[in-house]
């Protein structure tokens, strides 16, 4: 008799079908599982606005400099960084051409002065300047200066001028570029 007891306290011990799946269903109900399905739901639902709200993409401000990164284009960063830069080369090779330019004895608080006009006009000049392959936008104050003429005049010039485009850098200074370097 003590065999049969045994037997009954094993069959009722050992779980049935359903009720193995009702403890497998009670496992998913627990709380890690319901918050995943539930994030899962949430994006798949929401997918859209998360794109828009990720998408936008991100600014980077440095003191002056301000770059947007996201959907811009390459080549819009790359020509506003170009816009933004090519006036600090400009100035960087002005300095450098000013250091090489003054002999050891001379004094160091001039400037030195500008290039000889050769014949030509401060428009040519200007428009030579316009057209060096290193630089695609110039300071009017610097094309003021290699063109030998005051910067109110460069400015005239460049504004007379229809293939010479006009902006204004991060410093807030004047720049131009010809439209053919687009």
């Amino acid at each position: 008799m003590l065999f049969v007891l045994a037997a009954e306290e094993a069959k009722a011990a050992a779980p049935s079908p359903d009720a193995a799946w009702l403890q497998i269903f009670l496992k998913l109900l627990d709380w890690p599982f319901l918050l995943c399905l539930f994030l899962v739901l949430l994006v798949m639902f929401f997918r859209k606005q998360f794109v828009v709200l990720l998408g936008r993409g991100v600014t980077i401000e440095w003191e002056k400099l301000k770059v947007e990164l996201g959907k811009v284009v390459e080549k819009e960063v790359k020509q506003k960084l170009e816009q933004d830069l090519d006036p600090l080369r400009d100035e960087v090779d002005a300095v450098k051409a000013q250091t090489l330019a003054v002999p050891p004895a001379a004094d160091v608080g001039g400037r030195a002065p500008p290039p000889p006009p050769n014949q030509l006009t401060a428009k040519d000049r200007i428009k030579r300047a316009l057209q060096d392959p290193r630089y695609k936008w110039r300071s009017v104050e610097r094309l003021s200066y290699l063109a030998g003429v005051p910067e109110k005049e460069a400015l005239d010039i460049v504004r007379a001028d229809d293939d010479i485009v006009l902006g204004k850098g991060v410093s807030g200074r004047q720049i131009a570029r010809l439209k053919s370097r687009e």
